[in-house]
């Protein structure tokens, strides 16, 4: 038979109600320090497994939320999920993980605007034309939104990232090197849209007197950046340097240049960005433009919650700055 709230008080000797506070972490003046360790104690002695359909019914609150987010299995956003589902845990709630349409600038997003399981609220990352169709459509139980990443929603709380100030810095650090031809590695799609990389880019490399040169892929991936960076350095040259948009495109444009008999740094410097833990085991270590992602989730939780509890308060913001960190595929 399943453990129950009933079982617990009866072992420490409290009462139900008593267990049900400690057990869902709300705070109480008259239930000591001493008393609440007994209670969880003996929760986690006796198996005790919590209803969270019963919880739901009782306080209107599931203790879920939906996070909306690309493709999990990439690096980058799977990053981001461990970090959200750390501060989750933390907090007592579970993430529900639902993939945006990787068209991220088309209204394919209208397709998954509705939240078809109950939920507390959605943190949604880089997934900000799926918040606007959300808020657009006619549902009218709708639940708080965090919009959080390097593209947001601003009508909603959120938390914004802007990796401009880093890729500044990394064709300002590829210049003073001696590398004139810097060349930007992007997702074709995001070319002309992606103001904070590609502008910063743009106008960083305009500054300093060198050409805006750009090597565009058509689609995501480490295999189409390695096989792309071969043909592109085939048919236009070789560049000094390269900025790739994502950590994904350096790696796989690291393996090209390997192709072609390249070395890095020494014929080739290459900056990634996003900072994933695969940077760390290329030899050399790849230099990347770093995403603050433990600081993001703990600021989009706590926004979350904050609008959960005060629906009416006042809009919830702020930005955070990603930065260079430089390694031996540049130095």
């Amino acid at each position: 038979m399943p453990v129950t709230l009933r079982d617990i008080a009866k072992e420490v000797n409290v009462s139900h109600t008593t267990v049900s506070l400690v057990l869902n972490n709300r705070a109480h003046a008259s239930i000591s320090a001493a008393t609440r360790a007994r209670v969880i104690e003996a929760a986690t002695r006796l198996g005790y497994r919590p209803n969270h359909l019963a919880r739901a019914l009782v306080t209107g609150r599931t203790h879920t939320a939906a996070v909306w987010t690309f493709t999990p299995s990439r690096p980058y956003y799977a990053a981001i999920i461990r970090s959200l589902q750390v501060e989750a845990d933390r907090l007592g709630y579970r993430t529900l993980i639902s993939q945006t349409p990787s068209a991220l600038f088309t209204e394919e997003a209208m397709e998954t605007s509705t939240i078809e399981w109950p939920v507390d609220g959605v943190i949604a990352m880089d997934s900000h034309k799926r918040v606007e169709a959300y808020l657009g459509s006619p549902d009218v139980s709708r639940v708080p939104v965090v919009s959080m990443g390097t593209f947001v929603s601003e009508v909603v709380d959120h938390v914004a990232i802007d990796i401009g100030p880093g890729i500044v810095d990394a064709v300002n650090h590829l210049w003073a090197q001696g590398r004139r031809r810097i060349a930007y590695l992007t997702l074709a799609a995001m070319s002309d849209v992606d103001v904070a990389g590609s502008g910063s880019y743009t106008n960083a490399i305009t500054a300093l007197g060198g050409a805006d040169e750009r090597i565009l892929l058509p689609l995501h991936g480490r295999s189409v950046a390695r096989t792309g960076i071969v043909e592109y350095f085939r048919t236009n040259g070789q560049p000094d340097a390269i900025i790739a948009r994502s950590d994904e495109y350096a790696i796989g444009a690291f393996r090209g240049l390997r192709d072609l008999g390249l070395s890095v740094p020494g014929d080739v410097a290459i900056v990634g960005c996003g900072g994933i833990d695969d940077v760390r085991y290329l030899d050399p270590e790849l230099s990347t433009v770093t995403v603050p992602i433990d600081e993001m989730s703990k600021l989009a939780w706590r926004f979350l919650k904050q609008r959960i509890k005060h629906p009416t308060s006042p809009l919830q913001s702020a930005k955070l700055y990603a930065t260079l960190d430089v390694r031996g595929s540049s130095a």
